[in-house]
């Protein structure tokens, strides 16, 4: 009990210190009583051996296939995952004719998946009868990892990877099966239904329910006395990944330093040549893979045939409720919900030091050597720190007559949203994501005379697709997320005539992403609703005093919160959906159906109801004396991107919350859509139809969207609402450093970038996106003759982009870039 008061009061005091955007507490290990803040591994290579590193991996919860480890497989499923919870479920049938005798009482055929996965999931609840009431729920320090590299080290080859999926070397080259699902740190679950049939005159119901929660935490405190605590969060004290390359330490020759943090990565053909019907590759995150597939000859005979996938994905989402039944009116009541350090990564090489070629992938996805070159697939999902839903029905059948069949996808997706609820007669309610200790991704290039950094690729919240990652890949969807909530649903069937029958076709998509909801009743109280410091990127390259020799800077790529196409990643690519988000939302639902001639009274609706809400708060405060703060700010020293070039020869893009699209990277991709977007809330629904005569019948296609991005609502006798410092860029470049003729720096902030990106294409809609709410909603439909019919085609679309509200008897709203060194 001790052990956890003072983690409330670090927790406590740590939000409650300057109200609106508060700063560190720090705690001592003594203080913790046996709570570790070093770290959960920690690799120490001192400066005494002076021997060259040349092949070490330090591999802290993660999955790690190479060298050709899975080539050539052939498996109904492939999963390989490192501190998961996981569930694969198939229900496979072929029969023959299936019918029900004159008089007899029908029969149904049912295929059902119900699978839950829990990973590091903490519940707990207090009851104080007359007293105090405390309630804790949390994971702490579960996922940091310590590298340092001592003085005048040599490095050959260092892999230090956190919480990622690693596939390199041809590893699951030429694959082929169902499914293929690579999670590190994460929930999954898999359901398939596969049914082959004749003649149907019963009843089919194919299910998949799941639910993967990742990192999750519920606290509960109710007292009928003086005070109640609730607190539920996810905690690293100190960065998650430090990587320290001490003075004189060299990555030597074109050997490597990969320090990939929370993060997806596959290399050299990893999965080049793979024919799967879905393919997920997923870090920290929360995954649910559903798939019905039925072929029948024919459907008659009131017969009804039910697909349904219903899908809930959590990624480190907590709940707080802290209720009080206070009689004397004295007392308080606290609702804390947090992440805290859990996307952090600082990389720091001494002066002198030589890297030639270091990548600090930190919440990103990263492409590159063919990882999916030549790759077909039903759906492939490469996504980071992310929560995913991949929702597929196919149906085949020759007619339907007299009877319905439906196909849905219900799918919610939620992303580091937390929820916290206070009532009592006063106290706080607090729903934070954070990282406290600075800046998001930190790089810090120390000056020396010898220093060289050469070929330093610094991803921060990134999608970076290179060197023909995908090119040539067919697919029906590709999504490349990183730091996301992401919702893939998609009905296909193909039939003959449909007579006198329903056929309906839906997708219910929500998908939130650094979301965060508190509400507070009582006399008066708080209710603070943030993220803080969750995108912003600090590099310094050569700071120090001046010895005669500038250091070289050749090739430094600097990625905060964007998309990065280059050198033909997805050019040639096949797909009805193309899909490129970065620190985003996305719904991605489509609806297919190719039938014969509809008639007699017959039915048919496509539907796609979404929902995508990005870096959105709600804050209520329903009191005389309340206070309501619901914001997104980066209030580090040097808040956005900030890029410090102090004595150094320069060649270095500097990309933030931009989309980039260069070097043939799109070039000749075939698609009904492609979508770019950076830091965005993006919804995209289709419906396609073709059909024969329609007659006597009524045919629906509609799409539902509501796209929200970096939006808060504050409700308080004080409201205040807005976003502080969410699209700053910084680039101070020293009067010695060096951009003369032949040296480049590209600067683009809130910006898209094509340079010969998307030459040849062909799309029906084609979107690129930085900092956007963007919904794409379209109904095709192809008929024969029609008579006596119905046909409604509609789209009801809302996006709002940086938009505040605030009530109250003083209420402020706004957006603003204020540039302040708050610290």
């Amino acid at each position: 009990m001790q052990k956890n008061r003072i983690l409330v009061a670090m927790i406590g005091l740590a939000l409650m210190g300057n109200t609106a955007y508060a700063g560190s507490q720090s705690i001592s290990d003594t203080e913790l009583d046996g709570v570790s803040a070093q770290g959960l591994q920690t690799i120490n290579n001192d400066n005494r051996t002076f021997r060259a590193i040349s092949d070490q991996n330090n591999n802290l919860d993660s999955v790690q296939l190479n060298n050709n480890s899975q080539g050539d497989s052939i498996a109904g499923g492939i999963v390989n995952s490192a501190k998961s919870a996981v569930n694969a479920s198939a229900n496979l049938i072929t029969l023959g004719n299936v019918s029900t005798p004159p008089n007899g009482d029908p029969k149904t055929i049912i295929q059902a998946n119900e699978n839950t996965a829990k990973n590091h999931v903490n519940e707990s609840f207090a009851l104080g009868l007359g007293g105090d009431a405390l309630a804790v729920a949390a994971n702490v320090n579960k996922e940091t990892q310590r590298i340092s590299n001592m003085n005048a080290s040599v490095i050959e080859e260092q892999n230090n990877n956190n919480n990622s999926v690693q596939l390199n070397h041809g590893a699951q080259h030429d694959s082929s099966g169902m499914s293929i699902v690579n999670a590190s740190t994460s929930a999954a679950n898999i359901g398939l239904n596969a049914l082959n049939a004749g003649e149907l005159s019963d009843t089919v119901i194919q299910v998949n329910a799941q639910y993967a929660g990742n990192m999750n935490n519920k606290a509960e405190a109710i007292s009928a006395g003086s005070s109640a605590e609730a607190l539920a969060f996810n905690a690293e004290f100190g960065p998650t990944q430090v990587v320290r390359n001490d003075s004189r330490t060299r990555v030597a020759g074109r050997k490597s330093q990969n320090n990939n943090n929370n993060s997806v990565q596959l290399n050299h053909g990893a999965q080049s040549g793979a024919q799967v019907v879905n393919i997920s590759n997923v870090a920290q995150s929360a995954l649910n893979v559903a798939a019905n597939l039925a072929s029948i000859a024919s459907v008659s005979g009131d017969s009804t045939v039910t697909q349904t996938n219903d899908n809930t994905a959590e990624n480190h989402v907590n709940s707080a409720e802290a209720c009080q039944i206070c009689k004397n009116g004295r007392g308080g009541v606290t609702a804390i919900a947090k992440n805290l350090n859990k996307q952090t990564q600082k990389v720091g090489n001494g002066p002198d030091a030589v890297n030639s070629g270091q990548n600090n992938n930190n919440n990103s996805v990263q492409l590159n050597h063919g990882g999916q070159r030549d790759a077909t697939s039903g759906s492939i999902i490469n996504a980071s720190v992310s929560s995913v839903n991949s929702g597929l029905n196919v149906l085949n059948s020759r007619e339907v007559s007299g009877s319905s069949a439906s196909q849905s996808n219900a799918q919610t997706a939620a992303n580091m949203s937390n929820t916290a609820t206070a009532t009592g007669s006063q106290g706080i309610a607090l729903a934070t994501n954070w990282e406290a200790n600075g800046a998001t991704q930190g790089i810090d290039n120390a000056y020396g005379r010898d220093s060289n950094v050469s070929d330093q690729d610094n991803n921060n919240n990134s999608v970076q697709i290179n060197d023909s990652a995908q090119a040539s890949a067919t697919a029906v969807s590709i999504v490349n997320a990183a730091k996301s909530a992401i919702n893939h649903g998609a009905n296909m069937a193909s039939l003959g005539s449909i007579t006198g029958s329903t056929v309906s076709q839906s997708n219910d998509n929500n998908a939130a992403n650094h979301v965060n909801v508190v509400l507070f009743a009582g006399e008066n109280g708080t209710a603070i609703a943030k993220n803080l410091n969750k995108q912003t990127q600090n590099v310094s390259n050569a700071a120090g005093t001046y010895e005669g020799q500038l250091a070289v800077i050749d090739g430094q790529n600097n990625n905060n919160n964007s998309v990065q196409v280059s050198d033909e990643g997805q050019s040639g690519v096949t797909a009805v959906a193309l899909v490129n988000a970065a620190s985003s939302a996305a719904n991605d639902a489509m609806n297919v159906l190719n039938a014969g001639d509809v008639s007699r009274g017959s039915s048919v609706s496509q539907s796609n109801d979404q929902s995508a809400l990005n870096y959105d708060n709600l804050a209520v405060a329903l009191a005389l004396e309340g206070t309501a703060i619901a914001g997104n700010a980066e209030t580090t020293q040097n808040p956005g991107q900030y890029i410090n070039n102090v004595h150094a020869e320069i060649n270095q893009e500097n990309n933030n919350n931009s989309v980039q699209l260069n070097d043939n990277a799109q070039a000749g991709v075939t698609a009904a859509r492609v979508v770019n977007a950076a830091g965005s809330a993006v919804n995209i629904g289709s419906n396609l139809m073709a059909a024969g005569d329609v007659s006597s019948s009524t045919v629906t296609q509609s799409n539902r969207q509501y796209a929200s991005n970096h939006n808060n609502v504050a409700l308080g006798r004080l409201a205040v609402a807005g976003n502080l410092n969410k699209q700053t860029q910084t680039v101070d470049n020293c009067f010695c450093t060096d951009l003369s003729e032949g040296k480049h720096q590209n600067n683009n902030m809130n910006s898209v970038q094509l340079n010969g990106g998307q030459s040849g294409m062909r799309v029906i809609n084609a979107v690129n996106a930085a900092h956007s709410a963007v919904n794409v909603g379209y109904n095709i439909m192809t008929a024969g003759l029609v008579t006596d019919s119905h046909i409604e085609q509609t789209n009801s679309n809302t996006a709002i982009n940086f938009s505040n509200i605030a009530v109250g008897q003083t209420a402020l709203s706004g957006n603003s870039e204020l540039g302040l060194r708050l610290q």
